[in-house]
């Protein structure tokens, strides 16, 4: 079916024009995480009364060998007065888990089902505590699953880690990449989150959106081909724990203005399927 071109047709720059970043790279079978310890720690918290909002790009390519896949925490699962928050992939519900703890102690629980998850391929994930009120959870910018508290919250005193939980104990580590994450202390709007998510496309911290509802407290790009992590907006460096590497990542666009629409008219990639 070719097309024929009528008064010359030119050409010029399509939607897919960049390269795909790198990631950070983890290996289950290595231990390997990325980690800040509490003291290090400035503003990684929801302050115990709420106001926190994260968000990131996860791609899973293999289940952990034991029970949980870990993503995000401030928490150790053998010791529950220490938990503050902990985000997590869960074999037995099939399921993202989001907890956070409250001082009774008692598990205040939002979940998001995995009928928008497949394995090797990226995944926007946004987890938030808003002030006092709920816990929430949403991937690739779906339904919003939200549960509410009346509670104070615990604020731990536990390592934040990405690809493990937060205590010795250890075990549950991530198999495969992270990129860009971002954390901010409190939920931005609809509009901003669309923007962050930009249509899938994910946006570096040089091109990140103007948020009005909501202030950066760090931003992690997780480029680096190996070692520390820097925190490209705060000062919330990651330690690499057991060597994670790097491995391609997210392909960044240009960002979408609030709502999600497109930002250029050029025009290209355009097919038929049947």
């Amino acid at each position: 079916n070719t097309l024929t071109d009528n008064n010359t047709v030119t050409s010029a720059a399509g939607k897919v024009t960049y390269t795909a970043e790198d990631a950070s790279d983890f290996v289950e079978a290595n231990s390997e995480s990325l980690s800040i310890t509490n003291a290090a720690q400035v503003g990684l918290t929801h302050g115990g009364t709420g106001g926190m909002y994260v968000a990131g790009w996860i791609y899973l390519e293999a289940l952990d060998s034991g029970t949980n896949s870990y993503i995000f925490c401030k928490a150790d699962n053998s010791t529950a007065t220490a938990w503050e928050y902990m985000l997590r992939w869960e074999n037995s519900s099939n399921a993202f888990q989001f907890y956070v703890y409250d001082a009774s102690p008692g598990y205040k629980l939002a979940t998001v089902s995995d009928a928008s998850f497949e394995f090797n391929r990226w995944t926007f994930i946004e987890f938030w505590v808003t002030a006092a009120t709920s816990i929430g959870m949403s991937v690739n910018r779906g339904t919003d699953n939200v549960t509410a508290f009346t509670s104070p919250l615990i604020t731990g005193t536990l390592p934040i880690r990405l690809g493990d939980e937060s205590g010795a104990s250890g075990g549950g580590f991530w198999d495969g990449r992270m990129a860009s994450f971002v954390f901010c202390n409190s939920k931005p709007t609809d509009a901003e989150r669309n923007s962050l998510y930009n249509r899938g496309f994910g946006c570096d911290y040089s091109d990140k959106p103007t948020l009005s509802s909501a202030t950066y407290v760090s931003w992690w790009e997780l480029t680096e081909a190996s070692g520390s992590r820097a925190d490209s907006h705060g000062t919330n460096t990651l330690t690499d724990n057991n060597t994670v590497t790097g491995a391609a990542g997210v392909v960044y666009d240009e960002v979408a203005p609030a709502g999600g629409g497109t930002t250029s008219s050029t025009l290209g990639l355009m097919g038929i399927i049947q």
